[in-house]
């Protein structure tokens, strides 16, 4: 009886190392997946060149299906991955996202209060605006620049 159920254990051992290995070998090609699709992310950095948060730098790095957003809110989400700006009221609690298509970068009003502008022309809610190097928004009272990089 011992002997029948050592050679269950090392039946049964050898069936979890395959399976172990088998799912070691589907992990990368998973990771590979998403490496690739973050290959096309830009870190697009927003400098505050004037306002309240002057001097203050952000590097936000959107993913495919996870942007980064822009608003008064104190939020996880601003506070860890976007632009919170809670001390300036003309800026909406979400005021805009920044994300990545086809390896381009957009920054998309999202229908702010005070809206958003460039080159002192008001930008069209909720029609995403590629970044362009150098391109400069304000933002409720915030002059941002933004650089991809």
């Amino acid at each position: 009886k011992a002997i029948a159920n050592a050679d269950e254990n090392i039946a049964n051992g050898a069936d979890e190392e395959a399976a172990a290995a088998e799912a070691a070998n589907a992990a990368p090609q998973k990771k590979e997946t998403r490496s690739k699709a973050a290959a096309g992310a830009k870190t697009v950095r927003a400098e505050v060149i004037e306002g309240l948060y002057a001097g203050q730098t952000f590097d936000l790095k959107p993913k495919s299906r996870s942007p980064c957003f822009i608003g008064r809110s104190a939020g996880k989400k601003f506070r860890d991955r976007g632009i919170s700006m809670p001390n300036d009221g003309e800026v909406s609690t979400t005021h805009a996202k920044v994300e990545v298509k086809g390896g381009k970068a957009y920054y998309t009003d999202v229908g702010s209060t005070n809206g958003t502008l460039l080159n002192g022309e008001e930008v069209e809610p909720n029609v995403p605006l590629v970044i362009t190097d150098g391109m400069q928004l304000l933002i409720g009272a915030e002059l941002v620049r933004f650089t991809l990089i």
